[in-house]
C-alpha cells in the first residue's frame, strides 16, 4: 500500500515560497537589464555576483507604526494588505521603452540594479566596466524614476484619503530606506505612518470665542503641508497685501462640507477643499461676502464663505452649488421659484441627490439646471458617478418638474454669464 504523502511543514513551504520569489527576482532582473541595455549585458555577469546581488536587494515594502504615534490597529492592518496590494497592481509604464513594471518591483528590482551599478568595481568580474557603463541606461534615466516616485506618492496619498479626517486626524505615510549593518544584507523599505492630530486656535466670532482648524493635508514624502492665501488673491489692498495668511475652519463648515458632498469618503471631500483653496478662485456674493469656489476634482461644485478674523482667513461656512447663497442658486431660485425649504425638500442642496438621480435621460431638467449657472451638476455626474462611496435614494426628475408644474422655461445662458462675472472679485 502506497504511503500517503505527507501534507508540507510550514518550514518547508517558506523554503518553496522563498525559491519561487528568488527565481522570479532574476527573471525580473534580467528582463530590465534586456529591456534598457539589450540582452548582450545580463549574461556577463556571473552567478556569483548575481547571487551577491540577491543577498544585498532592495527588500519588499514593510509598514510600520511611527514611533511615538497612535494609529488604529485596523489602519495598519488594512495598510498591510491593500496598500501591498496596490503596489503590486499598478503599473508603471519606464520610459523610453514602455517597459510595464509595478511600483512594488520598480522598488525592488530596479532599485537594486541602481544599487548594484553603483558598487560596481572593474575588478570585480571579468566584464564589470562595460556591464557598469551599459547599466547607467537605467540610473540616470531621471524620467523613469520620477515617474515612479509620482505613481509611488500618489499611491500613498489616494490610500490615505480613506482615512483621513481634518477634523479628527490626519495620517502621514512616508517611505524610509534602511541600509543594512552587516555584509551581505538587505535594504529595507518601510513605510512609516505617522497620525497628526490637527492644529487648533480660538478666534472671536461674533462676539464670541471659537475654535478653528487649520486647513492643510498630509502629502506623503513632504511632511504637512498647510494653505496660506496672500490678501491681494482676495482683491484686500494693503501695505500687507502680499504677506500670506493662514486659512481655518470652522468644524460648522467642516460638518457643512460633509453634509453636502455626502457621496465621497470624508478624505476625498477635504483633500478637494485643500486643492481649491491652493489655487483660489475668489467671488463676492450680493452682500459683498467673500467666496471661495469649491472644486470636487476640478468641477465646481460650490462655494467656501470665508472672513479675515484676527490676522486669519476663517471658512465659516460651505454652500453647496445649489444654495441660496451661490450666485447660481439664486439664479436657480429666480429661474424656478425654488426656495431654501424647496431646495431641502426635493434634497437638491446635497450632491448624493445628483449622482443616484436620473438626470441623463431627463433634458427639462438638466435644462433648468443648465440655465441656472448648474452645468457643473451634471459635469460632475458624467466624471464622479463611477467613484461614489455612498448612495442615497435615487432623485426622480419627475418629482421636480411635477413640484414645479412648469415646462420650457426660456431662460438665456447669458443671463446666467453676466450674472456671475457681478460677483467675481
Amino acid at each position: 500500500m502506497a504511503k500517503r504523502k505527507k501534507k508540507p511543514t510550514g518550514q518547508e513551504l517558506h523554503k518553496v515560497n522563498m525559491a519561487h520569489y528568488r527565481n522570479e527576482f532574476y527573471r525580473k532582473f534580467k528582463l530590465v537589464i534586456d529591456t534598457f541595455c539589450g540582452k548582450d549585458i545580463y549574461p556577463l555577469i556571473p552567478q556569483k555576483v548575481l547571487d551577491d546581488v540577491y543577498s544585498c536587494r532592495s527588500a519588499p515594502f514593510k509598514y510600520k507604526i511611527a514611533p511615538g504615534n497612535t494609529v488604529p490597529k485596523n489602519i495598519l492592518t488594512d495598510t498591510k494588505v491593500v496598500l501591498s496590494n496596490i503596489f503590486r497592481l499598478d503599473k508603471i509604464i519606464l520610459p523610453p521603452h514602455n517597459l510595464e513594471i509595478s511600483i512594488t518591483d520598480f522598488f525592488t528590482v530596479v532599485f537594486t540594479i541602481t544599487i548594484f551599478q553603483v558598487r560596481i568595481k572593474e575588478t570585480d568580474f571579468e566584464c564589470a566596466k562595460q556591464v557598469k557603463e551599459a547599466l547607467l541606461s537605467i540610473t540616470s534615466n531621471e524620467d523613469a524614476l520620477n515617474k515612479a516616485g509620482y505613481a509611488f506618492n500618489k499611491a500613498l496619498l489616494s490610500f490615505g484619503l480613506g482615512y483621513c479626517d481634518l477634523g479628527k486626524t490626519l495620517y502621514l505615510y512616508n517611505h524610509e530606506q534602511i541600509l543594512p549593518k552587516l555584509f551581505p544584507g538587505e535594504i529595507e523599505n518601510i513605510i512609516l505612518i505617522n497620525s497628526i492630530a490637527p492644529e487648533t486656535i480660538s478666534v472671536k466670532i461674533d462676539g464670541t470665542s471659537r475654535p478653528v482648524i487649520r486647513v492643510g493635508w498630509a502629502i506623503p514624502s513632504v511632511g504637512i503641508q498647510w494653505v496660506s492665501i496672500k490678501p491681494s488673491v482676495l482683491n484686500i489692498n494693503s501695505p500687507f497685501a502680499e504677506i500670506p495668511l493662514p486659512v481655518y475652519i470652522q468644524s460648522h463648515a467642516l460638518n457643512r462640507l460633509s453634509e453636502r458632498i455626502d457621496c465621497f469618503w470624508t478624505g476625498f471631500v477635504q483633500y478637494n477643499m485643500y486643492n481649491s483653496l491652493l489655487d483660489a478662485k475668489v467671488f463676492r456674493d450680493s452682500h459683498n461676502k467673500l467666496l471661495i469656489e469649491y472644486q470636487f476634482f476640478g468641477t465646481k461644485a460650490g462655494y467656501f464663505r470665508v472672513d479675515m478674523i484676527d490676522g486669519v482667513l476663517v471658512i465659516r461656512t460651505f454652500l453647496f452649488i445649489t444654495n441660496n447663497g451661490t450666485p447660481e442658486g439664486q439664479l436657480l431660485e429666480k429661474n424656478t421659484g425654488l426656495q431654501k425649504l424647496d431646495k431641502s425638500y426635493l434634497a437638491i442642496d446635497k450632491l448624493s441627490t445628483f449622482m443616484t438621480s436620473d438626470l441623463d435621460k431627463n433634458e427639462e431638467i438638466q435644462r433648468i439646471f443648465k440655465t441656472s449657472g448648474c452645468q457643473c451638476l451634471l459635469d460632475l455626474y458624467d466624471k464622479m458617478k463611477p467613484m461614489v462611496t455612498k448612495h442615497a435614494n435615487g432623485f426622480d426628475s419627475n418629482l421636480m418638474l411635477n413640484y414645479l408644474n412648469i415646462h420650457n422655461l426660456d431662460i438665456a445662458e447669458t443671463e446666467v454669464e453676466s450674472h456671475l462675472k457681478l460677483v467675481e472679485s
